[in-house]
């Protein structure tokens, strides 16, 4: 997940996703470690939503 949003790092809205997923990261490793399965689906839904706001 880190790196994804260092690889999108390139513009504005790349920043922004790469907050996100660090915020969603330990989200998950704070709460509820079982929630890995649905990290992906839950940081794509971020990472869109990244880029409508942009």
């Amino acid at each position: 997940m880190i790196l994804a949003g260092i690889i999108l790092s390139g513009s504005f809205s790349g920043v922004m996703t790469f907050i996100l997923f660090y915020l969603l990261e330990w989200a998950f490793q704070y709460l509820n470690k079982e929630a890995i399965k649905k990290k992906l689906p839950l940081a794509l839904i971020l990472w869109l939503y990244s880029w409508l706001v942009w």
